[in-house]
C-alpha cells in the first residue's frame, strides 16, 4: 500500500523505537478507514513482472494511501510515494530469465488475458511488514496487522 520508509540495505537499520513510531503513525492514519473493495480484472506484463490490475470501487484506497503517506511525512518520514494514489496492482510473478525472446512469447500470451475477469477482493486488513523489494519469504517479517472492519 505504502512504503513507510525508503529502501534500506538491511532490516537491521530500523531501531525498535523507529518501528514503534511508524506503527503509531500508521495506526493513527488507518484508524478511521473502513475496508476497501477492489475489482481485479486483467493480467499484464511490465518489465519482468506479471501483475493483476485492480480497480477500486470507490476512492477508499486512494484516500487511505494519501492519509498514511501524509501522516508519515508530517512526522519526518520519507515514504515511497507516487503522486497518483489510486492505482492498485498485485504482482504475481517475477521472471528471472527476462531475455527478450522469452519475454516476447510471454507477452503474446499475457496480451490475451488483458480483459479476463478475476473477481472482487475486500481488503479488511493492512499489514506492517519489513521486507525486501521482492517480498521474499526469508526477508519478510510481519510486525502488526491493522483492521479496517470496525471503522466508519
Amino acid at each position: 500500500m505504502v512504503g513507510c520508509t525508503q529502501r534500506e540495505s538491511s532490516a537491521s537499520v530500523f531501531s525498535e523505537e523507529h518501528i514503534r513510531n511508524i506503527d503509531s503513525i500508521c495506526s493513527d492514519a488507518i484508524a478511521n478507514h473502513k475496508y476497501v473493495d477492489v475489482v481485479f480484472k486483467g493480467i499484464g506484463l511490465i518489465g519482468n513482472q506479471i501483475f493483476i490490475q485492480g480497480m477500486p470501487v470507490d476512492n477508499g484506497w486512494e484516500t487511505l494511501r494519501t492519509d498514511v503517506t501524509q501522516e508519515l511525512e508530517s512526522h519526518g518520514e520519507r515514504p515511497i510515494s507516487y503522486p497518483d494514489k489510486s492505482p492498485i496492482h498485485m504482482n504475481i510473478i517475477r521472471i528471472t530469465d527476462a531475455s527478450s525472446e522469452k519475454l516476447e512469447i510471454l507477452r503474446e500470451l499475457i496480451d490475451q488475458l488483458r480483459d479476463i475477469e478475476i473477481g472482487t477482493v475486500r481488503f479488511l486488513t493492512i499489514e506492517l511488514v519489513i521486507t525486501d523489494f521482492v517480498v521474499s519469504k526469508k526477508n519478510m517479517a510481519s510486525l502488526k496487522e491493522y483492521s479496517l472492519e470496525n471503522a466508519d
